[in-house]
């Protein structure tokens, strides 16, 4: 699967229009805006994308967004800044809270280090992180239609929990509050899963904003099961799996 960082995903004006489509970011803002320490004046929300969230921020605080994507940055009705994560151009210490929702499962390795120091440098007291919780990146599995190479349907590279998010920030940092919310997910059974991909030849289903980040490849098939997919479907669904909400936040504090 691929482990590039596929920007072509997040260019496309018509991603952004309605870029919420479920509503799931919605129900994450009363958790979000509920667990801002009050000594927070000043949040820079890295990997802000349309403003979904960096627009609701309530008004008593001075906030900037941060995006690679000159498209998102165009709805965002704060201040912003177009750049990347891993270098981001304000002083050290400038922020209270550095936020980020929804970025770093989308960042190489070396770059999400990069990021977490930049989170670092510049949060003055907190870093406030929600990312998918443990997700199983082999689900999201498409195999591409032109060049047959396979990445992930939304471009997500990592997978993360509380712990292993406070070893990359570091032990000058400490949790003060962690939460797994939103909408239930089960795991796929990873056996079946293998058999999927490898016998029915069956991936996950291409949307209308997909893109190959290999070759740009944005027309892709119809997407349809056959007999050995729904078989294999239709076992996973008998067979005990593991169930868990989708969402991970942390919030770290500096020591």
């Amino acid at each position: 699967m691929s482990n590039e960082y596929n920007p072509f995903i997040f260019e496309n004006p018509e991603l952004w229009t309605n870029y919420d489509q479920s509503g799931e970011i919605k129900k994450k803002l009363p958790l979000i805006f509920n667990h801002i320490p009050a000594d927070v004046a000043s949040i820079i929300d890295v990997g802000c994308g349309n403003g979904e969230i960096t627009n609701q921020f309530p008004e008593k605080y001075l906030v900037i967004g941060v995006d690679n994507s000159k498209e998102a940055l165009k709805y965002i009705k704060k201040g912003k800044i177009h750049c990347s994560a891993d270098n981001i151009p304000v002083e050290d210490l400038s922020y209270d809270m550095a936020f980020s929702s929804e970025l770093l499962e989308h960042l190489p390795e070396k770059i999400v280090i990069k990021t977490i120091s930049e989170f670092r440098r510049i949060a003055k007291k907190y870093i406030f992180i929600s990312v998918p919780y443990k997700e199983q990146l082999e689900y999201y599995q498409i195999k591409c239609s032109s060049c047959i190479k396979k990445f992930h349907a939304y471009g997500h590279l990592n997978s993360f929990t509380a712990q292993s998010l406070h070893k990359l920030i570091g032990n000058d940092f400490r949790i003060v509050w962690t939460a797994n919310e939103g909408k239930i997910v089960k795991e796929y059974n990873p056996l079946l899963l293998k058999l999927r991909h490898g016998l029915a030849k069956v991936y996950f289903a291409p949307s209308e904003y997909t893109v190959c980040p290999y070759c740009q490849n944005k027309s892709f098939p119809k997407h349809k099961g056959n007999i050995f997919s729904k078989l294999i479907n239709g076992l996973n669904m008998i067979i005990p799996k593991k169930r868990k909400k989708y969402w991970l936040f942390v919030l770290f504090e500096r020591i």
